[in-house]
C-alpha cells in the first residue's frame, strides 16, 4: 500500500543542449502513471540499471562493500574518475556522497516534480562528471509549490507464512533558495530459503545428501537528508547526510544423510549468526562561477561502515541436547575521508581545462576470532567456551593515504564530435599495523583519451 500527498520543489537548471543529448519530456511517461522519478527512469529503453553509480534499488537490508579501498558504502576509491557506464545528475549536479548518492534520491522525488530527463552521450566542461559512458540528467520544474510528502508502507510475505513490515516517509521542500529532501525508513524483512545437495564418489556411487533450511531476519532503520542552497546567481552549496543502523539474526538447520551405509545415517547441525550493521556518511560541496565563466568547486565526504557477526555451529545430539563445535567472530570497520578541489576555465572557443586535486584517507580495522571443539588446549569464554585457534593477521588496521592531482582538457569540435583528454597522477602509501606490520607506497601516471562521435 502506498499513499502520496505532494505539491512540489523549486530548483534551477541549466540545460545541456546539443545533438548528443536525447530528451524525454515528462509527457513521455504519462501512459505508465509513474509515482517517482525512479519509475520514470525504469521506462527509458536501453538503460542498464546495474551500471549506475552506487545504484541501489532498495533501502531495506544491507550489503557489504568489498574491494581494494572500498569506503563505508557503495562505490570504489574516492569520488571516481568517471569510469562508470552511467552517472546520474539532478539539475546538472552530482551529490557529494556514496551511500547517499544522487541515484538514491530518485525514489524520493515525486514524478510531478520532473520536467524532463536528459540522456547525455557527449562530453562537456559544463557537466559535473567526466568520462562516463552516459550521463542521466533529471531536470526538475522551476516553478512548483513549496513541499511534497510521500509515504511508502508495505509488507513482505515469506515462504514460511511470516509477514514483515517496511515503511519509508519522505518530505521535500523549498524555503527561499534552500531546497531539501529528507526521508526516514524502517525495515524488517525475512529471507527464507531451502536447499538440497547431492554428492557422489569417483566411481559414481552415492556419497551423501545435505538439506538446509536458512532463515535470516535483518531489522533496523535510518534516515537520509539532502540540502541544496542557492547562495546567489553565481554560487551554490549542497550538503547531505545519511545514517543506518540495524541488527540481524540468522540460523541454518542442516541435515546430512550418509548414503554410503545401509541403513542411511542422518546427522543434524544448527548454525546461528547474529550480527550488527552501522553506517553513516556526511558530504557536501561548494561551487562558485565567476563572471568570466570559470568555475571553482570543492567537495568533501566522510563516512563509516561497521559490521560484524558471531557464527556458532552445534551438533544436535538429541531433542534437548547439542554440542558446540565451532565459534567464529568477525568484525570490521571501514572509514573514508575525501577532499577534492578543482578549477575549470575556458581556454579557446569550444575548449576548456579543469585543474584539480583529490586527497583521500581510507582506514580498515578488522578483528577475527576462531574457536573449535578440541581435546587439547584450554577452553576460553572469549571464543564461546571452545579452544582458541591462532589466526595469522587476525587483528589489523590498514590505512591508505592518497594524493591525486589531475588535468582534464575538453574539446567540443561540433555538436556531434568531442574529445576529452586527461592526465592523472596518483601517489599512495598503504600502512598496516596490528599482528602484522607492513608498509608500501606507489605512484603512477594515468593518461586517458575519450573521443566521441554521435551517429
Amino acid at each position: 500500500m502506498t499513499l502520496f500527498l505532494h505539491s512540489g520543489i523549486v530548483i534551477s537548471q541549466e540545460n545541456v543542449d546539443d545533438e548528443s543529448t536525447v530528451v524525454y519530456p515528462a509527457s513521455y511517461f504519462a501512459e505508465w502513471s509513474p509515482v517517482t522519478a525512479q519509475d520514470m527512469l525504469d521506462r527509458i529503453p536501453g538503460l542498464d540499471m546495474g551500471s549506475m553509480s552506487s545504484f541501489s534499488r532498495s533501502s531495506r537490508g544491507s550489503s557489504r562493500s568489498s574491494g581494494r579501498g572500498s569506503s563505508g558504502g557503495s562505490g570504489g576509491r574516492g569520488f571516481g574518475g568517471g569510469n562508470r557506464a552511467i552517472e546520474i545528475l539532478i539539475n546538472g549536479k552530482r551529490t557529494a556522497g556514496k551511500n547517499n548518492s544522487t541515484d538514491r534520491q530518485l525514489s524520493r522525488i515525486i514524478s510531478s516534480q520532473v520536467d524532463r530527463i536528459e540522456i547525455i552521450r557527449g562530453t562537456s566542461g559544463d557537466l559535473d562528471v567526466r568520462g562516463s559512458g552516459q550521463v542521466i540528467n533529471v531536470v526538475l520544474y522551476e516553478e512548483l509549490s513549496a513541499a511534497s510528502l510521500q509515504y511508502d508502507f508495505g509488507a513482505e510475505h515469506s515462504p514460511d507464512n511470516t509477514i514483515k513490515p517496511r515503511a519509508e516517509v519522505s518530505y521535500n521542500g523549498q524555503i527561499g533558495g534552500l531546497g531539501f529532501q529528507t526521508s526516514v525508513r524502517g525495515y524488517d524483512p525475512l529471507f527464507y530459503t531451502q536447499s538440497r545437495e547431492y554428492s557422489m564418489l569417483g566411481d559414481f556411487s552415492p556419497n551423501d545428501e545435505i538439506r538446509e533450511i536458512r532463515r535470516r531476519d535483518p531489522r533496523g532503520g535510518g534516515f537520509s537528508t539532502n540540502f541544496d542552497y542557492e547562495i546567489n546567481s553565481r554560487s551554490s552549496a549542497r550538503f547531505n547526510a545519511t545514517w543506518t543502523e540495524g541488527t540481524h539474526t540468522s540460523d541454518t538447520r542442516r541435515t546430512t544423510t550418509d548414503l554410503k551405509v545401509v541403513p542411511n545415517l542422518n546427522t543434524y547441525q544448527l548454525e546461528t549468526a547474529p550480527g550488527i550493521y552501522k553506517n553513516w556518511e556526511i558530504g557536501g560541496d561548494y561551487e562558485l562561477n565567476t563572471e568570466s565563466g570559470s568555475r571553482w568547486k570543492v567537495l568533501f565526504i566522510s563516512n563509516s561502515l561497521e559490521s560484524g557477526d558471531t557464527r556458532e555451529r552445534f551438533d544436535i545430539l538429541g531433542e534437548n541436547s547439542k554440542s558446540k563445535n565451532l565459534f567464529l567472530d568477525s568484525w570490521s570497520e571501514t572509514k573514508e575521508r575525501i577532499l577534492r578541489g578543482s578549477y575549470t576555465f575556458d581556454i579557446f572557443v569550444g575548449q576548456d581545462l579543469e585543474i584539480g586535486a583529490e586527497r583521500a584517507q581510507t582506514i580498515l580495522n578488522s578483528k577475527l576470532a576462531l574457536g573449535i571443539s578440541s581435546d587439547s588446549g584450554i577452553p576460553s569464554p572469549s571464543v564461546g567456551g571452545l579452544v582458541p585457534m591462532p589466526i595469522l593477521n587476525a587483528n589489523s588496521t590498514v590505512e591508505e593515504i592518497r594524493y591525486e592531482p589531475f588535468v582534464i582538457h575538453n574539446w567540443v569540435f561540433n555538436p556531434r564530435t568531442s574529445l576529452e583528454t586527461s592526465i592523472l597522477y596518483e601517489d599512495s602509501e598503504i600502512t598496516q599495523k596490528g599482528d602484522v606490520a607492513k608498509q608500501r607506497s606507489f605512484s603512477f601516471i594515468k593518461p586517458k583519451l575519450d573521443f566521441r562521435y554521435d551517429l
